[in-house]
């Protein structure tokens, strides 16, 4: 398992990256998950939103990553 964190992505911008990888044929559940984290203020410090990829094929982890990251 790889995990890729991609920062500062807006929701838009994630559908956009899932999308892509779904009509490449991989597969959401098999070969990957997503999770999208918004940011947020907490105690005086701003956390910027962030995408974090978990690849179950190591083949889409490195392309994406080359891709994406």
């Amino acid at each position: 398992m790889v995990v890729v964190e991609l920062d500062n992505k807006t929701v838009t911008e994630c559908m956009d990256i899932v999308n892509e990888l779904r009509d490449q044929g991989i597969v959401q559940g098999q070969d990957f998950d997503f999770a999208y984290h918004p940011s947020k203020w907490e105690t005086f410090d701003h956390v910027q939103s962030k995408v974090v990829f978990t690849f179950h094929t190591e083949k889409y982890a490195t392309l994406f990553a080359l891709r994406w990251a």
